[in-house]
């Protein structure tokens, strides 16, 4: 144990594993004193818990707090001025503010040639001047970060806003092209129908055409057929025969009908399909038929 004397060094409270002033020293069962921190890094590295210093097998749990070696580490840090309250030049205590160079100096850093000629105030002075124009600067900032965050909270409900005008315009995209599609599916189902008519009305003209040469090539057939016997008869029944056979092959056969224009028309149908449709979506977009606004 250290006793509490007047004068303690430095080397004496320093711990021997990371060679700073003790912090929540803990005591081994060998004696010796170790940070807590430092031991407990120690045994994580070492997986086994043994003293840093000997090398000596210590108990299954973590030592406790050495109360005696701590309170005389208070004792030293309280005594002990801070190193940054000391001069690094002089070796004295801090106690003046510069305000040309704005650093804390000494006694006799004032009256020396680098501060003789400078603003300077006592420390006290200084910081609590200091204090209150840096209370005002952070007044401005969380002014400006009270701006922001108002800010960033419209640019969000922007953000939101936008998915929603979003979603509303592709919804009504969707309708727009619905109703072009359909405006597309009537007229080519008109046209289509269209076509159709016209296929069986020309179909129903060609089957009754078909029909009358048809019953032509009958009565010729006939006739040939009747003739053909006729032919093939002894002389005076085919003379006997002649003349009626003669009516008959002599009636007024109609020549067949040369069919004109009877034919689709594909031009009609398909030569301006795509203008004439074209045309007729910009007429209705226009005036606001059945497809758009």
């Amino acid at each position: 144990m250290i006793s509490t004397r007047k004068s303690i060094s430095e080397e004496e409270i320093s711990c021997p594993q990371c060679s700073n002033i003790y912090t929540y020293p803990v005591l081994l069962l060998c004696g010796h004193n170790v940070c807590k921190l430092c031991l407990h890094n120690f045994w994580e590295w070492k997986k086994c818990q043994e003293c840093p210093v000997c090398g000596t097998e210590s108990s299954s749990g973590m030592p406790p707090v050495n109360q005696d070696l701590k309170l005389v580490v208070d004792q030293f840090q309280n005594k002990k001025p801070m190193a940054q309250e000391i001069c690094a030049l002089h070796k004295e205590k801090l106690k003046v503010f510069c305000d040309n160079d704005e650093v804390p100096i000494c006694l006799v850093c004032q009256i020396s040639r680098d501060h003789k000629m400078h603003k300077c105030c006592p420390v006290e002075e200084a910081a609590q001047q200091k204090k209150t124009e840096m209370s005002n600067i952070i007044g401005s900032l969380r002014k400006k970060v009270r701006t922001m965050s108002k800010t960033k909270h419209q640019w969000e409900e922007i953000k939101t806003y936008i998915k929603t005008q979003s979603n509303d315009i592709e919804m009504a995209i969707k309708g727009e092209f619905l109703q072009l599609h359909q405006f597309l599916k009537d007229e080519e189902d008109m046209r289509l129908r269209i076509l159709k008519q016209e296929e069986q009305i020309k179909i129903q003209v060609m089957c009754s055409k078909i029909e009358d040469i048809d019953k032509e090539i009958q009565a010729l057939n006939s006739t040939i057929s009747k003739v053909d016997i006729i032919l093939r008869a002894k002389d005076l029944p085919f003379l006997q025969e002649y003349k009626r056979t003669k009516q008959s092959v002599n009636r007024n056969f109609q020549e067949p009908e040369t069919m004109r224009e009877i034919l689709i028309n594909s031009a009609k149908h398909l030569g301006i399909l795509k203008f004439t449709v074209c045309q007729k979506m910009l007429k209705n977009v226009k005036y606001g038929k059945n497809i758009c606004y």
